[in-house]
């Protein structure tokens, strides 16, 4: 079986204000990170709301010394033969600060987990636009793919770019012309761009071709918190212009659009949707994909994950994934892959986990 979209970044990866309090360093003092958790363990005691439980168990993980013992924490909740997904992500421009380890040093810390465990191990790079200033991208990438044991691309928009900037041209398109499986954070939740001001390419940015859109003119609306200003960069309607242009372009969108959203839909229908944009464009695209990662804790979604892959119009469309160990806040990762295996099939989860992954992984490097 896939976990198709999982997380082993620990807290020297992360810049010091990546969740908006300056925290990471701190996290990366063994002395000071110990006493952090314990302290709010023991506000747990004395508190019904299970606030701080999740946090305290979410940063027993982070302040884990290497990211190798944080891929051990998720493989011992799964059989031995078990493939993860692992996914990088370039934090280095997300104006929250400087991390102990920038993405070039996360990363070869993933090559030599990769080189360890090299048939369960799968890598995806944090590929982020504004990278390119500094070397050329496309290079970076297949530097990566070809030669370091990465099997595809990781986009994070909500970090402060627009999948349509057209300096991702180059990478859709090798892309494209490889069968490189691409992962886009889709949802309104997770951590977003930082920065004190929004640039005048975040404001009113290019398209992928680029031009300038007026419909993508965000200058009166610099007042924006980067809270509310972030679903600007991860909405998925924005890859409607980048999938007119790169049509086969296979791409994962996600979380589903978010738990939110899909009890929201339940609630009242919108085109405006999240949930519903990306079904819509699973259904308009053929290398359209979704994953059900960071919507397993919540069981009033169960009902219509399980109706999704059933639904012979996008079944062989849907992955697998936890999104460990961002889940730890919400369930530990054995209890949340249990339930939901309870409520389908054997061969609805076979489906799910081992036939549509190995498709979505398929491409010239790699063949199952």
């Amino acid at each position: 079986m896939y976990n198709c979209h999982s997380h082993i970044f620990n807290s020297k990866c992360a810049p010091d204000r990546f969740i908006g309090v300056p925290i990471a360093r701190l996290m990366s003092n063994n002395k000071i990170s110990f006493w952090l958790v314990r302290g709010l363990r023991n506000i747990i005691k004395n508190d019904k709301d299970d606030f701080f439980e999740k946090y305290a168990n979410f940063l027993e993980i982070g302040r884990k010394k290497s990211q190798e013992l944080v891929f051990e924490d998720l493989r011992m909740n799964y059989p031995g033969s078990t493939r993860f997904i692992v996914l990088t992500i370039d934090m280095d421009y997300m104006g929250a600060g400087d991390a102990i380890l920038n993405f070039r040093s996360q990363i070869h810390e993933v090559i030599n987990i990769k080189r360890k465990y090299p048939n369960i191990f799968f890598p995806f790079l944090g590929i982020d636009p504004r990278r390119s200033d500094e070397n050329n991208l496309l290079d970076f990438l297949k530097l990566h793919i070809e030669k370091l044991g990465f099997y595809g691309i990781k986009l994070y928009p909500g970090l402060g770019f627009y999948p349509f900037d057209p300096r991702l041209s180059k990478i859709y398109e090798y892309a494209e012309n490889n069968h490189l499986p691409i992962i886009v954070h889709c949802t309104k939740r997770g951590i977003y761009y930082r920065g004190r001001n929004f640039t005048s390419e975040q404001l009113k940015p290019k398209n992928i071709d680029g031009e300038y859109l007026d419909a993508y003119d965000f200058t009166d609306q610099r007042h924006l918190k980067n809270s509310e200003f972030k679903n600007k960069f991860t909405d998925p309607s924005n890859y409607e212009l980048v999938l007119k242009k790169f049509p086969a372009l296979k791409i994962c969108f996600a979380h589903l659009g978010g738990n939110d959203e899909i009890k929201e839909y339940l609630k009242k229908a919108s085109t405006d949707n999240w949930y519903f944009k990306v079904k819509n464009l699973m259904k308009d695209y053929q290398n359209v994909y979704t994953d059900i990662s960071y919507t397993l804790y919540d069981h009033e979604v169960f009902d219509m994950l399980k109706n999704d892959i059933k639904d012979n119009s996008i079944r062989n469309k849907i992955l697998f994934g936890t999104d460990f160990f961002m889940t730890i806040r919400e369930k530990p990762e054995s209890i949340l892959v249990r339930d939901f295996r309870q409520i389908i099939t054997e061969q609805d989860f076979d489906l799910i986990s081992q036939q549509n992954p190995r498709q979505f992984l398929k491409s010239r490097f790699f063949n199952l």
